[in-house]
């Protein structure tokens, strides 16, 4: 089965002379913006700026990671939950497809196929603004795809 490895994976950034000189013009355009109020000011130093930023980013990086770790597990748990013939179904359609190798496209194929994230097919249900009978797809535990 395709996968691809996750791609948030950063070190932090070194603090070089640009970056600290960007971030001296964001705290001097905070100040410029509250003259009155410094106690409102977020960044109060370049060095704060810098700081706040690269835990900001590290945090993002962690949710990322965590967010793209539980759409690979409720992949897992779909696609053991198929039988045999419906694994080798959805094998044949993901390994040569144009997807991209990550969880929330598995899952999304799992869909496309009539499957819902625990594996099993999704019930029909009848629309009443349409005829035929519209798959119903237990969405609630897949969060966000991209």
């Amino acid at each position: 089965m395709r996968w691809k490895r996750s791609e948030y994976t950063k070190a932090p950034r070194p603090w070089t002379p640009q970056r600290l000189r960007h971030a001296a013009v964001s705290v001097q355009r905070q100040h410029d913006a509250m003259p009155l109020f410094p106690s409102l000011v977020v960044d109060p130093t370049v060095e704060a700026r810098v700081q706040r930023m690269d835990t900001r980013e590290s945090e993002m990086v962690a949710r990322m990671r965590s967010s793209e770790a539980r759409f690979w597990r409720q992949a897992r748990a779909a696609l053991r939950q198929l039988t045999p013939d419906q694994r080798t179904a959805f094998l044949s359609k993901w390994n040569p497809g144009p997807y991209p190798a990550t969880g929330c496209y598995v899952l999304t194929v799992l869909k496309m196929m009539g499957f819902s994230d625990s594996g099993q097919p999704p019930s029909t249900t009848v629309n009443a603004t349409r005829s035929e009978p519209s798959a119903t797809v237990n969405s609630s535990q897949s969060g966000n795809c991209p």
